[in-house]
C-alpha cells in the first residue's frame, strides 16, 4: 500500500517508455497497485525502473522527466516483496506436507 502511494507520488506523470506503458504505470493508485503486484513476481521489475529514471534529452525536465530515486524504491520493493513471496511459498509447502503426512499415519 505504502509502495503504491510512494509510486504515484514519485512516477505518476513519467513519461512512457519500453516497460513504463498504458498497462503498466503509477498514474494512478490502482495502476500503481497493479504494476507493484506485476514486479513482486520479478516480471519486469528492471525494466521498469529503468523507464522511471527517464532523464533529458528523452523527456521534459520539470514535466514528464523521472528520478534517481527510483533506483532505490525499486531494489528495496523488489527485495521485500520477492523475499516474503517466496517464505510464504515455502510455509505453504510445507504445511500441505506435514498435514499429509499427519493423514497418512492416522490411516498407518
Amino acid at each position: 500500500f505504502i509502495f503504491a502511494v510512494a509510486g504515484v507520488s514519485l512516477f505518476g506523470e513519467v513519461r512512457y517508455g519500453t516497460f513504463l506503458n498504458e498497462r503498466s504505470n503509477f498514474e494512478n493508485f490502482g495502476n500503481s497497485f497493479t504494476t507493484l503486484i506485476t514486479l513482486a513476481t520479478g516480471e519486469h521489475w528492471n525494466g521498469i525502473m529503468h523507464d522511471a529514471t527517464i532523464q533529458p534529452p528523452e523527456c521534459e525536465q520539470g514535466k514528464d522527466c523521472g528520478t534517481y530515486v527510483a533506483i532505490p524504491f525499486f531494489l528495496l520493493y523488489v527485495l521485500i516483496s520477492q523475499w516474503f513471496m517466496i517464505n510464504i511459498l515455502v510455509a505453504v509447502i510445507v504445511k500441505n506436507y506435514e498435514e499429509e503426512d499427519n493423514n497418512d499415519r492416522q490411516w498407518a
